[in-house]
């Protein structure tokens, strides 16, 4: 599938040997088998399950732009190994933070009208 929703522009890709601290993966782990957004985006028509992610933490309470969450959980993720062959996989990187978090959540539903 082509990004025809263009959510490509929303979404930072990632770089999976990063995650692996460049040792890759084996054969059977879900690192080596999923399709992962680093260069080119992911065929989604092909995807059962897809995976994003949110370091995003603003308005939380909690000091700091962006959380490290999302490639924590990559990196444990990606060393399970894969048993179901039927299944897809992709991950579509993460949501890009957005210039100001109020400038979102204050705007009136209805555009100031």
């Amino acid at each position: 599938m082509s990004d025809h929703l263009n959510i490509a522009d929303f979404l930072s890709p990632i770089n999976r040997y990063e995650l692996s601290d460049d040792e890759g993966y084996k054969d059977r782990q879900l690192g080596k088998i999923i399709d992962v957004y680093e260069e080119s985006f992911p065929d989604l028509d092909e995807a059962q399950i897809v995976i994003v992610g949110c370091g995003e933490q603003r308005g939380s309470g909690m000091v700091g732009k962006e959380s490290d969450a999302p490639a924590a959980v990559r990196r444990h993720f990606y060393q399970l190994y894969y048993w179901h062959n039927d299944i897809r996989l992709a991950d579509v990187g993460n949501i890009r933070a957005g210039a100001s978090f109020y400038r979102y959540i204050c705007r009136p539903a209805n555009g100031g009208e």
